[in-house]
């Protein structure tokens, strides 16, 4: 039985104690380089894509943070990206989010500013579209009928509807003139 003696018992040993330990850590570090390179290659070929959970809302330094409110965020985002930029320089005056009732999630944003009234539609990843605008200045008259609020638009007579009236009615039934950006 005693071929090596101690030296051999204390060789024995060490392998053992070393190959207990060394085997698991070997197999995880294997596991993390295999599982890094296929998160770098999705990310190489753009399956993986960060988005926003939430649009970003206004910084100010000369104002103090004040709550995060979606329908704000979202009119701003609205106004920074959409038509490359258009709508920068306009201040939010008003926003409200409308909101399908078959699946409750939020369709698009009715945004008023110091210029135009709007409505954009958005998606989850909140990709933004103007579906109509008008300019403030061609509104003439407005009303409410319950929680519906109609906008009587004068439109220049390029921009007029069939028949040669001011607005005509577009998807979803709310009124739009000519083209999606009519009287800007």
């Amino acid at each position: 039985m005693e071929q090596n003696g101690f030296k051999g018992l204390v060789e024995g040993t060490t392998l053992g104690v070393l190959g207990a330990f060394a085997t698991p850590t070997a197999t995880l570090l294997a596991f993390a380089q295999h599982t890094s390179k296929v998160l770098r290659d999705l990310a190489k070929s753009g399956i993986l894509k960060a988005s926003r959970m939430r649009p970003p809302r206004k910084v100010s330094e000369d104002l103090p943070l004040s709550a995060y409110r979606l329908n704000e965020a979202l009119g701003n985002l609205a106004l920074e990206s959409v038509l490359g930029g258009m709508f920068r320089l306009e201040a939010q005056l008003f926003s409200c989010l409308l909101v399908d009732e078959k699946n409750g999630l939020v369709t698009s944003v009715l945004l008023v500013t110091d210029k135009h009234v709007m409505r954009v539609k958005t998606t989850l990843s909140y990709e933004l579209s103007v579906e109509w605008c008008f300019s403030l200045r061609d509104i003439i008259e407005h009303s409410e009928e319950g929680k519906t609020v109609v906008l009587t638009v004068l439109l220049p007579p390029e921009r007029r509807g069939p028949g040669g009236h001011g607005a005509t009615e577009g998807p979803g039934g709310h009124s739009a003139g000519g083209s999606p950006l009519s009287g800007m």
